[in-house]
């Protein structure tokens, strides 16, 4: 069972939910979702992840949610190295 953790996302909160409903009905998986948290300290201040997944199954696994986007539309190698 995944235990979801919200926090802020509203600027995303269509996808922010699916992600959650999913987990939520994952019974194969045990571990932790957070939504939105500033997890990460920065020089500038906390750096917001859009979720973490922490499972026994899968370790550690960040997510950057896309809210209202094809994927076409958009350069996931330059989002992953700003």
């Amino acid at each position: 069972m995944v235990n979801v953790i919200r926090g802020d996302l509203k600027n995303k909160p269509v996808s922010s939910k699916r992600l959650a409903d999913y987990f939520e009905k994952q019974r194969d998986i045990d571990g932790t979702l957070y939504l939105g948290y500033p997890i990460i300290g920065t020089a500038q201040g906390g750096y917001q992840i859009d979720a973490l997944l922490v499972s026994k199954q899968h370790g550690v696994v960040i997510f950057h949610i896309v809210e209202g986007t094809n994927l076409d539309d958009i350069d996931i190698e330059e989002i992953q190295y700003k």
